[in-house]
């Protein structure tokens, strides 16, 4: 689909022709000979369609400044988390130009969500692999303290109890878990209860018998369900930002 939307795109019948055949032969030298009106095509191309075992010695073929590096390498880091292949993924991800910071941040994910130690030991080696995005990867970074809240946190079944402090970061992942849990419960099978209590303005009740554990909020989070509820009654819902494995979970109960 990738090559036809590409051949279509080029119009002229003999370029058409000479990047089919610069794909098929999977050869980065192929693309060489085009100017560089169709140069970046015809890599860009060769890096969706080539085999994944064989990209790797592809991305060293192509131009490092070229359009189509940045992408291949990216893909190669992202079949390495995939892979659980630490060692490749960070090798890839330092190559991959601007998606670096992206593709470290996926594997600094996929590694800790697996691992929690594992995940911060790893911190530092992205920060050195990729010295230009250091500051991502820093442990006290709002991004990898937002994250470890979220893991943390959104499979716990009362959130009630959770104190953030001064973390601005905690804040704001409760207030995503909270808005998450309560839009599901708004948009679940008991909807028509929690939407007459939104039409009427008016704050769910503690003692709500539909309330569970899994819907309680902590101290200064009602905002949060307020607006789970009246996102799912009136058709605003932005889909889950805190989304939890299993989505029958998120329901109301």
């Amino acid at each position: 689909m990738i090559v036809a939307i590409l051949l279509v795109a080029c119009g002229e019948p003999s370029v058409a022709a000479a990047l089919a055949a610069a794909w098929k032969s999977g050869d980065a030298a192929a693309c060489a000979a085009f100017g560089p009106e169709h140069r970046d095509t015809c890599e860009l191309g060769l890096v969706s369609i080539v085999d994944s075992d064989e990209r790797s010695a592809l991305c060293k073929a192509l131009p490092p400044d070229g359009k189509a590096t940045p992408e291949c390498w990216f893909r190669v880091g992202d079949a390495a988390i995939a892979g659980a292949d630490v060692e490749a993924a960070l090798a890839a991800c330092a190559r991959a130009g601007r998606y670096a910071k992206d593709c470290g941040r996926h594997l600094w994910q996929s590694t800790f969500r697996a691992d929690p130690a594992a995940g911060r030991a790893l911190l530092p080696r992205l920060a050195a692999a990729m010295p230009e995005h250091a500051a991502a990867f820093d442990p006290a970074s709002e991004m990898i303290r937002a994250q470890e809240w979220k893991f943390s946190l959104r499979d716990r079944e009362d959130l009630s109890a959770v104190v953030c402090g001064q973390d601005a970061a905690c804040h704001r992942v409760v207030q995503d878990l909270v808005t998450d849990r309560w839009r599901a419960a708004a948009a679940g099978t008991d909807a028509q209860h929690w939407c007459e209590v939104d039409k009427r303005g008016l704050q769910p009740d503690d003692g709500d018998p539909l309330i569970s554990v899994w819907l309680r909020i902590p101290a200064g989070a009602a905002d949060a369900r307020s607006t789970g509820i009246h996102e799912a009654c009136t058709g605003q819902d932005h889909g889950p930002a805190g989304r939890r494995g299993g989505g029958n979970r998120m329901q109301g109960r």
